[in-house]
């Protein structure tokens, strides 16, 4: 945990019910990534200690609780460099995978019945990997809209403070995937599938 003053809020108790020894090995890339810019940041000057801290404490409680340590320091490093104009928040939407304003749509982009292919996942993003709300397993996949469930608060926008006053919901669609295609070596029916609800950020024409 960070500067959370001992407050059970911020699900320290909870933070700290797991062992805390951890090889390098240990440490999944995305997180040794994280690590790596926050030096790099405090050594071009975007990042001091007391800042960082400010960041780590502004996080909501329930996130704070919920996000592990290295998640913080991700979402922690994101606004550092947005106050800094390391990049913008437009930019940092673009990478996330959501619509511009300039893109964001009234209406939803497919309707049921339409064949749609899951975005894969960009390498120059996956130090936000913990945000990331479509699973891995489907990207570059295709599927089936079967269902357009309607706007909802983006969970990957929202992770990173994403919410100005232009902010507008995502659409969220539940998309049938052949269990076949998915899994080399599945060896159910040809007719199993699986539900999985994606956001329209993640989707394109099949």
């Amino acid at each position: 945990v960070h500067d959370a003053g001992g407050s059970l809020d911020f699900g320290a108790r909870d933070s700290l019910a797991g062992a805390l020894e951890r090889s390098m090995d240990a440490f999944a890339q995305w997180e040794i990534e994280v690590c790596s810019l926050a030096v790099l940041m405090s050594k071009k000057g975007f990042r001091v200690v007391d800042e960082s801290r400010r960041t780590l404490e502004l996080l909501p409680p329930e996130r704070y609780g919920a996000l592990s340590y290295w998640a913080k320091w991700a979402c922690g490093s994101a606004q550092l460099a947005l106050a800094s104009k390391i990049f913008t928040q437009a930019e940092l939407d673009e990478v996330l995978g959501g619509a511009t304003d300039d893109e964001r749509p009234n209406a939803p982009r497919f309707c049921g019945g339409e064949a749609v292919r899951v975005r894969s996942e960009k390498a120059r993003v996956r130090w936000r990997r913990p945000h990331l709300r479509t699973p891995g397993y489907i990207h570059g996949s295709e599927g089936i809209v079967v269902r357009v469930q309607g706007p909802f608060a983006n969970p990957e926008e929202l992770a990173f403070f994403s919410q100005g006053p232009k902010r507008t919901d995502a659409y969220l669609y539940t998309v049938r995937f052949s269990q076949r295609a998915l899994w080399k070596h599945y060896a159910g029916g040809a007719d199993d599938s699986i539900d999985v609800d994606v956001y329209e950020g993640w989707l394109e024409e099949a």
